[in-house]
């Protein structure tokens, strides 16, 4: 959801998959503007950072730390732009007792408004 305009970007109704997760995600690329990395919230779900990573990630050829010996293998790395976090809350007998905030990847500056 838009914190300024309150519009809803997606919403998906189902059982969680990974398969949800990146119909999400796919949904949410769609409507914004190409060149545009929004900052993403989502619960504890894990599914969710696989499914980022798969619209908002690049292979990564590291630099040689030796002059002899195997080349580094390539790493999958998400942009450097890409913003995510999580608000993962504990229940205990069905009740909210505490709620987490946890950075998954580092915000980046703020950008401007990426709708299309």
């Amino acid at each position: 959801m838009d914190p300024v305009t309150k519009l809803l970007l997606t919403i998906d109704v189902g059982d969680r998959t990974l398969a949800m997760a990146q119909c999400a995600v796919h949904q949410v690329v769609r409507v914004l503007a190409p060149d545009c990395t929004p900052l993403f919230l989502t619960d504890g779900f894990k599914e969710y950072a696989t499914a980022l990573l798969t619209h908002y990630g690049q292979w990564v050829h590291p630099a040689r730390r030796q002059a002899t010996g195997p080349a580094p293998k390539p790493r999958w790395m998400p942009f450097p732009e890409l913003r995510y976090a999580q608000v993962v809350k504990q229940y205990r007998r069905r009740r909210v007792v505490g709620v987490r905030h946890r950075v998954v990847l580092t915000p980046s500056p703020p950008s401007s408004r990426c709708w299309s």
